[in-house]
């Protein structure tokens, strides 16, 4: 089953569950391996969940351009 997802630009992504999950272990791949990223990571989460204490939404977009980055990066 495809999932819609928004982007930054405001432009729509179909991204299958498959693909979706192989990002996720992927991401959790890297957090583990790699003691700086995962740092920031959780540095980011501790502001982002502060900053956004009523916005689920935009606590997690924030979160995905984080990824979405390290992935380009690193995976």
């Amino acid at each position: 089953m495809a999932e819609i997802l928004r982007e930054h630009s405001d432009s729509l992504v179909i991204e299958n569950s498959s693909d979706k999950m192989e990002h996720r272990v992927l991401f959790r791949d890297i957090l583990r391996r790699d003691k700086k990223i995962r740092l920031e990571y959780e540095t980011l989460k501790l502001k982002l969940s502060q900053a956004h204490l009523t916005d689920r939404e935009l606590y997690t977009d924030k979160k995905g351009e984080f990824i979405k980055k390290v992935l380009c990066e690193k995976g």
